[in-house]
């Protein structure tokens, strides 16, 4: 239920950092997340094609930038950690990035 206390376990948290996204040595088809030239494949609420892994950053968006991946990193968060238990999930483009 909403607003009631809860736990949540993962098994890992990768953290890379780059500009060009590398991901081929991970392993990602193995637990059922795609990959193309571009990075990993998310949707807009930051879920990769496995719904319990989420990626943010270079690695997974057209945006190069840190407080691009700083947004959506928090973003990310809210959806895997709270949505969960009805609090709401938010979308990558309801942000406004001005370049």
């Amino acid at each position: 239920m909403a607003g009631e206390p809860g736990r949540l376990t993962a098994d890992a948290v990768l953290v890379s950092a780059g500009r060009q996204p590398n991901v081929s040595a991970l392993g990602l088809a193995a637990v059922g997340v795609k990959a193309n030239e571009k990075g990993i494949v998310i949707n807009d609420y930051l879920q990769t094609t496995n719904s319990n892994i989420y990626a943010v950053g270079d690695c997974a968006m057209a945006w190069k930038f840190t407080h691009a991946a700083d947004a959506a990193a928090r973003i990310a968060v809210q959806n895997a950690l709270f949505a969960p238990f009805g609090l709401g999930r938010r979308r990558l483009s309801d942000v406004v990035i001005e370049c």
